[in-house]
This record gives C-alpha cells, sequence and structure tokens, in this order.
C-alpha cells in the first residue's frame, strides 16, 4: 500500500465500494448503476446486476462468494456472481449501506439505518448487535469476529473483538480537524487495517489498530478495499479514476 499504479475506471461514475480476492485479479464494485466485476485486476468490467443504488459489496478470498447491498435488499451470491438470492433491507431493519464478510464468506455483516447487523452462516439468519454508529460509513470483519465500524457520529473507527458485542475506539487521534473517515478494510486476521479519510489519507495500522502511518495525496472521499492478506489494495477516487497497489 506504499506506491499505486491507476487502472482503468467505471465511466466517470463514482464507486460506492470495491471487494477484491486474495489474488487481486476478481474485483467486484457496486455503484449506482449497478454491480459490476472485473476478472483482470480491473482493466476491464462487465456489469452482473442491473439493479440501481448500491451502496456496497464483499466478496470471499475466492471471489466465489458475493454480498452486496442497495436501497431495498441485500444480495448473496455462491457461483461468482453468475447468480444472485436476495433478502429485503426491512427484515434487517431498513436500508443497510455498508456490508462487508470474513475470508471464507461465513461471517456477514451489515451497517445501515441506525443499526449493525451479523450473520455468521453466510446470510442465513441475522442478529442486530449493539449499535456503536447511528450513521456509519464502513464496516469490515476478519476471520475470528473483529469488526472495525466508522460513522460520521465517531471521531474515531471503533472496533469490536466480539463479532459486536462491545466496543472500543482505536488510534487515529492526529486526524486533521475538519476531515472525517470514509472508508476502511482489514486482513484477514483483523491485524492489518487501512482506512481514508475525506482529505485524502490513507492510514494503515499493522497492529490491529494500535498505531497508524499515513499515505497523503489521494482525492478527498476516497473509497478502499484491500485483499484478505492486505498484499493488494484497491483505491477508487470521486472523479472515476482506480488505483492499484501490490
Amino acid at each position: 500500500g506504499q506506491s499505486f499504479s491507476t487502472v482503468t475506471a467505471i465511466g466517470s461514475v463514482a464507486v460506492q465500494q470495491f471487494a477484491v480476492s486474495n489474488t487481486g485479479s476478481v474485483i467486484y464494485a457496486a455503484v449506482s448503476s449497478g454491480l459490476y466485476k472485473s476478472t483482470d485486476k480491473g482493466n476491464s468490467w462487465s456489469q452482473i446486476l442491473s439493479a440501481t443504488g448500491f451502496l456496497g459489496v464483499a466478496c470471499s478470498s475466492d471471489g466465489s462468494k458475493v454480498f452486496a447491498v442497495n436501497t431495498f435488499n441485500v444480495y448473496y451470491s455462491t457461483n461468482s456472481g453468475a447468480s444472485f438470492s436476495s433478502i429485503s433491507s426491512t427484515t434487517l431493519g431498513g436500508k443497510q449501506q455498508y456490508i462487508a464478510c470474513s475470508s471464507d464468506g461465513s461471517k456477514v455483516v451489515t451497517a445501515g439505518n441506525g443499526n449493525i447487523q451479523v450473520s455468521s452462516n453466510s446470510c442465513t439468519s441475522w442478529t442486530q448487535t449493539t449499535i456503536i454508529s447511528s450513521t456509519a460509513k464502513g464496516i469490515v470483519v476478519s476471520d475470528g469476529g473483529v469488526i472495525y465500524v466508522i460513522g460520521n457520529d465517531l471521531n474515531q473507527p471503533y472496533k469490536s473483538p466480539d463479532f459486536g458485542s462491545s466496543w472500543s475506539a482505536i488510534g487515529l487521534s492526529y486526524l486533521t480537524t475538519g476531515y472525517s473517515y470514509v472508508s476502511i478494510c482489514c486482513s484477514t486476521d483483523g491485524n492489518t487495517v487501512f482506512s481514508a479519510d475525506t482529505g485524502g489519507n490513507i492510514y494503515k495500522s499493522i497492529n490491529a489498530g494500535g498505531s497508524f502511518s499515513t499515505t497523503t495525496g489521494f482525492y478527498g472521499q476516497t473509497k478502499l478495499c484491500c485483499s484478505y492478506s492486505a498484499s493488494n489494495v484497491i483505491v477508487a477516487m470521486p472523479v472515476g479514476a482506480l488505483q492499484y497497489s501490490t
């Protein structure tokens, strides 16, 4: 995550959220016009869902399990996006805006409408966790059930070590005044954490949020994701440009 190269953008649309396989070859992108997939590290894209208003997407480490949210539904696929089943957002307390999953796709977490929902069986059943943010802006989960969340009403990212039962704030006290966090992602074990803010800064922790280093020079409202090994990082600029780091 120290150097980045530009890859093909999905037109000029702003990407809401990315998901990337562990090899970095398969990338899923949620945009307002649908759900898109690339199998060549973002050099070309195809639309796999045409519903509108997509806000979030996640995938398993091999890219075979895909989870996505739009204004009305949570979608999930077990065949790399060839087909999808859906759950109405009303069953989860309202519109869900962000989604994440563990590397095998068994643990799934969503955030939106003032609540955080967790599933330990790939969307078969759901539980509402302790509410930590009423305006979540991003959520991510490790294989062991560690959850990180950011929100408009949170000055710092928050961490749950027990799949949403309890929460505590983590570092980043040096966030520049007036900025807020816009995206967050983590590795399989939850030790490597990336986050981005409205000032175009990307923060990286290799000790589960204990301390962070900073990479500057990106646009504000940058969205990012990383592979489960944290070796591949994808950055989406609000103007449609994509950056890829290995």
